[in-house]
């Protein structure tokens, strides 16, 4: 006759493959979680690399883009200055245009005068010599 396990056998049997059951699902939760946490450490790695990358690219972006500002703000000076010289010279020249203007008029009166006198002395000369 074989021997039939006791009431308390069977239960204490039970308790150990549920232990086991438990252990195993414990072991397992263990292992997935240290996966997870190997995923999700090699994950936030990279996105804090491209992260710093785009803050990288970003801070470049704002040197160049400050640059060029600069550079173009320096031409803005530029042509504003080429602008009040041309101008001066503009007015320069329109200051010379008129000043000849003046020469040239009174030069031609000059002549004119002298002309004239020239004319008279000669009318003097030639009465005298009559």
């Amino acid at each position: 006759m074989k021997n039939k396990p006791t009431q308390n056998q069977m239960k204490k049997y039970q308790d150990e493959k549920q232990q086991q059951r438990i252990n195993k699902i414990i072991i397992e939760s263990q292992q997935q979680f240290k996966e997870f946490q190997q995923v999700s450490r090699r994950e936030n790695e990279s996105l804090k690399s491209e992260l710093e990358n785009m803050q990288k690219k970003t801070q470049e972006q704002n040197v160049r883009q400050s640059q060029e500002i600069d550079e173009l703000n320096n031409t803005i000076k530029e042509v504003q200055v080429t602008l009040q010289n041309q101008f001066k010279l503009s007015k320069q020249t329109e200051d010379q245009v008129k000043g000849l203007t003046v020469y040239f008029k009174n030069k031609q009166h000059l002549k004119e005068f002298s002309d004239k006198n020239l004319f008279y002395e000669k009318t003097i000369i030639s009465k005298h010599q009559l």
